[in-house]
């Protein structure tokens, strides 16, 4: 699902154009005595980052947030299913994919 991203790694030298990687988090180094992995457990919520389809009462409805790829599937009559076994499927694929790419281990 996301071909064109490899690992986010650490890298402390990397400039402001280098957006995809992580230029203060290094989940190895030690702060007071544990890695920071330790002290930061970032978990993904899976909810809003691949299921919610972006309305909102309060701020309007967020059209860019429908497109994506693990919504689409080869349907004859061109519609989205949303509530079939294969999108449930790729959106679990698309959610470890994307949690292991950014080397996180957990997920809500």
């Amino acid at each position: 699902f996301y071909p064109q991203i490899q690992g986010i790694q650490y890298r402390p030298d990397a400039g402001p154009e280098d957006t995809l990687c992580y230029h203060h988090y290094n989940p190895t180094e030690s702060v007071h005595g544990k890695p920071m992995e330790e002290w930061f457990k970032f978990a993904p919520c899976f909810f809003n980052s691949f299921r919610y389809m972006g309305s909102d009462d309060y701020y309007g409805d967020r059209v860019h947030q429908r497109h994506r790829e693990w919504e689409n599937n080869d349907n004859p009559g061109g519609q989205q299913d949303r509530f079939n076994i294969k999108t449930y499927e790729n959106r679990l694929k698309a959610a470890f994919e994307f949690c292991h790419k950014l080397g996180v281990k957990f997920y809500a």
